[in-house]
């Protein structure tokens, strides 16, 4: 499955559990960080293991303090 934002994903994932979700920090509309935090807020989604992806090293550290379970540094 997949979604064009935060916002579909998150209604994708409550409608359709994935066993797990890879995750854009930066998107549109709403970003990867407001997306977890979203996630999170769902009894469908509040323990889905998220995958974090950003082109920025820097993005890391708010990526798993958000609850993401692992961090991708895209090329």
């Amino acid at each position: 499955m997949e979604a064009q934002d935060g916002r579909k994903g998150v209604e994708t994932a409550v409608e359709n559990p994935p066993d797990a979700i890879l995750l854009d920090v930066r998107m549109p509309q709403v970003d990867g960080l407001e997306t977890i935090a979203m996630l999170r807020e769902h009894d469908e989604t509040k323990d889905i293991p998220v995958v974090m992806l950003s082109s920025s090293a820097h993005d890391q550290k708010r990526a798993l303090d958000a609850g993401a379970k692992y961090f991708l540094t895209k090329p």
